[in-house]
């Protein structure tokens, strides 16, 4: 895996970009660590929830099936729900459609036919990922400090 995409990145680059609809200009190496960035701020909400309810039901197994089982019913309910006219808007709250939207937003711009009125701005998302991070991980760690817990102490 690693030799073809060593060898397929290489003739990506030994080969001239086309006039028109042809391949595309390299891109830069600060594109790579902003994506990243960016992919682990999305990332975020999910541990912080998985974090959250394994606090929240002392087993570490129970708060990432949970988290899970989460993702999998956020995935099915904000396309049911869109048939309703006042629900429509569900999904930009919701922490799969910020993620989305937030992975979405192009770092570079770039013109094209879609129309991008329909998707909330990244600002929204972010302050959205915000939430969904700060409030679960505040949570947790207040449960945490509640518990009756003790930590270890000598003879």
């Amino acid at each position: 895996m690693s030799a073809f995409a060593a060898v397929s990145s290489l003739l990506a680059a030994v080969i001239p970009p086309a006039e028109e609809g042809g391949l595309t200009g390299p891109g830069r190496w600060s594109d790579v660590a902003l994506t990243f960035v960016k992919a682990v701020y999305a990332l975020a909400p999910y541990i912080a929830l998985s974090t959250f309810l394994a606090v929240l039901t002392q087993s570490s197994a129970m708060g990432i099936a949970l988290s899970v089982g989460y993702y999998v019913v956020e995935l099915i309910v904000p396309p049911i729900v869109q048939v309703v006219d006042r629900l429509q808007s569900l999904s930009d709250f919701t922490i799969g459609g910020s993620v989305t939207n937030w992975m979405s937003f192009a770092l570079v711009d770039v013109s094209s036919g879609v129309d991008s009125a329909a998707q909330p701005d990244a600002l929204q998302s972010f302050l959205v990922i915000l939430v969904y991070t700060a409030a679960p991980s505040a949570a947790a760690f207040w449960l945490f400090l509640r518990r009756d817990v003790t930590g270890a102490k000598g003879s």
